[in-house]
């Protein structure tokens, strides 16, 4: 290592390297479908070693998102959805042909 380095944070100081890419069993305790517009959403609680979580799937054609929450940050997601609604029903549209300033 030359002097100006800085060592990576992603190398495990001592052990084994962790095991990126491999996948991890999963199971899936509940699952529901919604279609909004032409945005297909897949929402999952599932389970795996680790703990539980949530999984946001949004499909549109070929295209895939996808986000996770961890279980114990959902009642913090929660109040964000909340806000946002709340946020969505008191700002009022813009205009769609009132011109750009």
């Amino acid at each position: 290592m030359f002097s100006n380095e800085q060592p990576s944070n992603l190398r495990p100081i001592h052990g084994n390297p962790p095991n990126w890419g491999q996948r991890v069993q999963e199971t899936t305790l509940y699952r529901q479908d919604i279609l909004i517009e032409r945005k297909e959403f897949s929402l999952a609680l599932k389970e795996n070693p680790r703990g539980r979580f949530i999984r946001i799937v949004e499909s549109n054609g070929n295209y895939f998102a996808s986000i996770i929450v961890p279980a114990n940050g959902l009642v913090v997601f929660q109040k964000l959805l909340d806000d946002m609604i709340r946020a969505d029903k008191e700002i009022p549209p813009k205009e769609k042909n009132r011109p750009s300033v």
